[in-house]
């Protein structure tokens, strides 16, 4: 397993597809030598280095919708990768492996190869005939084969049989967090099995959860509706099926009283026809005549359409129903019962109008009026389950903001906890805050909201709202960093964690800008922990942080990074060493200006802002007048020109002059350059001292560098 566990297998995975997309579009518009490209292909290649370590190689697959790693989908609600998959499944890839000796020509090629029109691919005898001709061997692809296309169409579909022995990630995923919900409180506190079937899952569901309390079974119950409310949604039919069978064979098998309760929850979902009829009829006959019997006996509310579809299976099936033909009536009596159930005399104060209106005029026509569409959309929406948690949910922020009743809190702290997903799920952060807000008031007793407040702190809730961060640094990112900054500690270690791995430089800036404003003694502690990591730039970071917080008790720690073998983490230790006064780091400093390494003394110099000493200044101005016939050296020079005109402006003032009246026959344009610079520098020089130096030297100097200082000199009011 790569790093520490699947999920950040898949993070990778997921940066190495993305930046892949990225890299096909830039190759599109740019030449391969052109910086954006260049940039680009060196994030890929350091993902895929990061994926090699623990691989010889790099496979995935390629479906219509997605790409799939180790059988699962990669971030399935990804448009780009959707996108992505869709352009590589026209040139008739069903996967792709990438060898360890990768090499950015490698990946130029290929991904140009993916990003012609896929004609050309065709007419080339295929993609891996393409690769050949090209003798690319680091990226192999295996074609679509007819077991492929028989997936897309979905031509000669697997039996049942076939169908329950299959593998199916989505209802693995199910099938695993139902499976540890009913064994452990903690996933890490069972052993996970390879695969989960319906028959054990459903032996296991009656022996636990038939000795539990109706409301847990209710809860289970929802949360099995929920599951085939989403299976709805599923854009691939051979996915859907496999899923459903699995499902209603899992169904099949929980005991009767169990399924009554799931039963009452799927008749409240919202099923489409054509759904809801492949659902039923993976369902046992003993089930089907179980359910149309009890419609016929009881008054328990059935939906009509599912009424019509377990009608229509009972009679392909023919099944023996009693009393079958009282369905009809049945159907027609509970139509009847709508329409008195929505009179105007008797309802007009409990149902607005618009609802009533709209509902009797399809009771009366039986079909929908084509002008009412839009508007009747609009209602059913605002019907829906969700928003009527989401007005639960504002009812319940308001009692709790107006002084709830003492007796009541325990009941209002278990429907907060239930509201938290809710959020999540449609993105209302503001919201979120609000109630953050009025739980963690400072006049509120710490013991009330005891469960909401262990929610704050748990691992789930802090991963979520971490990885929103991004994804919203728009729009609601200022309400996710106060949540974070109002709930405080428990941010601080998955902050770090997510710091390990972010590959974007901004939003690692930004996870820094977060730990700085939390508990700064706690932030040191746990970052000290960090600083012995493999990763230098996770190193250097850390430091960057230890830095920011401004406690000398940190120096002991960060010293010995002084000697890191990596230069950007040992300048970065010494940066904060300079600042924190330790006294054996200015001599560090003179040593690095002294090496023969320019890397090394372009380093040092960005660090003598933070210390500067007589010998430091001394040693600037040698290397400002160094000449040197192979290399001019024109970046480190201006380096230094800018620090001497913030630390020590009356001392270089002289080697100025001396660079401003001087030739460099070797490099004259390079020197043209530096004067430029220096004289860039005067506008930030103490005007009283710079003004009589600019006077003085305009009468030694002629030409273009005489002109530029006469024009500084007008500026200056001279």
């Amino acid at each position: 397993m790569l790093l520490d566990d699947k999920q950040k297998e898949l993070e990778l995975i997921k940066n190495i597809i993305n930046t892949m997309f990225l890299l096909k579009k830039h190759l599109r518009i740019y030449s391969a030598q052109n910086s954006l490209v260049e940039a680009t292909t060196s994030r890929l290649l350091v993902f895929l280095e990061s994926f090699m370590r623990y691989h010889e190689t790099l496979s995935f697959n390629i479906a219509r919708h997605g790409f799939l790693y180790a059988e699962d989908f990669v971030e399935r609600k990804n448009k780009s990768f959707e996108t992505f998959a869709y352009t590589l499944f026209q040139h008739g890839i069903g996967s792709i492996t990438i060898n360890k000796d990768i090499t950015a020509q490698d990946l130029h090629t290929f991904l140009t190869l993916v990003g012609r029109p896929p004609a050309e691919s065709w007419e080339e005898g295929g993609m891996a005939k393409a690769l050949q001709l090209r003798q690319l061997e680091a990226i192999s692809v295996r074609e679509m084969s007819e077991a492929d296309i028989d997936f897309v169409e979905g031509s000669q579909p697997p039996s049942r049989s076939e169908r329950i022995n299959e593998k199916s990630p989505l209802w693995d995923r199910f099938a695993f967090a139902l499976y540890h919900g009913l064994t452990a409180k903690n996933p890490t506190d069972t052993v996970m099995p390879d695969e989960v079937s319906p028959d054990t899952l459903a032996q296991m569901t009656n022996q636990i959860l038939g000795k539990m309390s109706a409301e847990s079974q209710q809860k289970f119950s929802k949360s099995l509706s929920n599951y085939l409310s989403t299976l709805q949604n599923e854009k691939i039919k051979p996915y859907r099926t496999t899923a459903l069978v699995k499902l209603t064979e899992f169904i099949n098998r929980i005991s009767p009283d169990i399924r009554s309760k799931l039963f009452q929850h799927i008749f409240n979902l919202n099923l489409q026809p054509d759904f809801s009829e492949e659902f039923f009829a993976g369902l046992s006959d003993e089930i089907i005549v179980e359910i149309l019997g009890q419609s016929t006996r009881d008054q328990s509310y059935i939906p009509p359409v599912i009424l019509k579809v377990l009608s229509k299976i009972a009679g392909n099936k023919s099944l023996d129903v009693p009393d079958i033909d009282k369905l009809d009536q049945r159907i027609t009596e509970n139509k009847a019962d709508i329409v008195k159930l929505f009179q105007k005399d008797d309802f007009e104060k409990f149902v607005p109008d618009k609802y009533r209106d709209a509902l009797v005029n399809i009771i009366q026509h039986e079909s929908i009026p084509r002008e009412a569409g839009a508007q009747l959309d609009q209602l059913k929406k605002s019907l829906e389950e969700d928003h009527q948690e989401k007005h639960s949910a504002d009812i319940i922020l308001k009692i709790l903001g107006e002084s709830p009743d003492p007796e009541h809190l325990d009941g209002l702290d278990a429907n907060l906890v239930g509201i938290l997903d809710l959020y999540f799920e449609t993105g209302d952060y503001q919201s979120l805050l609000t109630l953050c807000r009025l739980c963690l008031r400072q006049d509120q007793d710490q013991g009330q909201f005891a469960q909401l407040r262990s929610m704050f702190s748990s691992e789930a809730f802090t991963t979520q709202i971490i990885d929103a961060i991004s994804r919203h640094s728009k729009e609601g990112g200022g309400d996710i960093e106060t949540i974070i900054l109002k709930i405080g500690n428990p941010f601080i270690v998955p902050l770090l964690e997510k710091l390990a791995m972010e590959t974007n430089r901004t939003q690692r800036m930004h996870y820094l800008q977060l730990l700085q404003k939390l508990d700064a003694e706690i932030v040191s502690r746990e970052a000290i922990k960090r600083l012995g990591d493999q990763r230098w730039f996770f190193v250097r970071n850390i430091l960057y942080l230890l830095r920011s917080l401004n406690d000398p008790k940190v120096l002991p720690h960060i010293k010995p990074l002084r000697s890191h073998p990596h230069l950007k983490v040992s300048t970065e230790a010494l940066r904060a060493c300079l600042q924190y006064g330790c006294k054996d780091s200015n001599a560090m400093l003179l040593r690095m200006l002294q090496d023969d390494d320019s890397k090394i003394v372009e380093s040092a110099i960005s660090l003598t802002l933070v210390a500067s000493s007589p010998d430091i200044v001394a040693r600037l101005i040698d290397l400002l007048e160094e000449s040197s016939v192979l290399d001019y050296r024109f970046e480190q020079k201006k380096m230094i020109v800018q620090t001497l005109a913030e630390i020590a402006q009356k001392e270089a003032l002289p080697v100025f002059s001396q660079l401003l009246t001087s030739w460099n026959l070797m490099h004259p344009k390079q020197h043209t350059k530096l004067k430029d610079e220096i004289l860039k520098t005067f506008t930030r020089l103490d005007p009283n001292l710079a003004a009589p130096f600019l006077a003085g030297l305009a009468e030694k100097t002629k030409g273009e560098t005489r002109d530029k200082l006469q024009t500084l000199l007008r500026k200056a009011g001279r």
